[in-house]
């Protein structure tokens, strides 16, 4: 049995570490979009052992030099909708028998053991 986590986050602070450890009590992989953060989400995110896959959307304008008179576009966030799109069609590179999402700021509470459930359904 495949149990895969899924979170989109922006700027997870300091709880994203505990955020994902519980995640990996029960996923065998966390993929994550990052939308945009400016604080070390990116460093908690490559250094935790179950998050395999990450999409970075980029936090400031693009690299390529714009020319003077086209106005450089402000970034925005990925919208909710494209977000969980993405986050989907990433789950088709695992295809798990399991989807566990959660928030960024969301410590999920299970009592007794998640994967013996889950096992116990398929």
């Amino acid at each position: 049995m495949h149990v895969l986590g899924l979170m989109r986050v922006r700027n997870g602070g300091p709880g994203l570490g505990a955020v994902l450890d519980v995640l990996a009590r029960w996923c065998d992989d966390i993929y994550v979009v990052d939308d945009r953060s400016t604080d070390g989400t990116a460093e908690v995110l490559c250094a935790h052992p179950q998050v395999t896959n990450v999409v970075h959307a980029r936090a400031g304008p693009p690299d390529d030099p714009v020319p003077v008179p086209v106005p450089v576009p402000v970034p925005v966030p990925v919208s909710v909708p494209a977000g969980l799109e993405l986050l989907y069609r990433m789950t088709d590179l695992c295809r798990p028998d399991w989807i566990i999402t959660a928030d960024d700021d969301q410590l999920l509470e299970v009592e007794g053991d998640l994967r013996a459930r889950l096992e116990a359904l398929a």
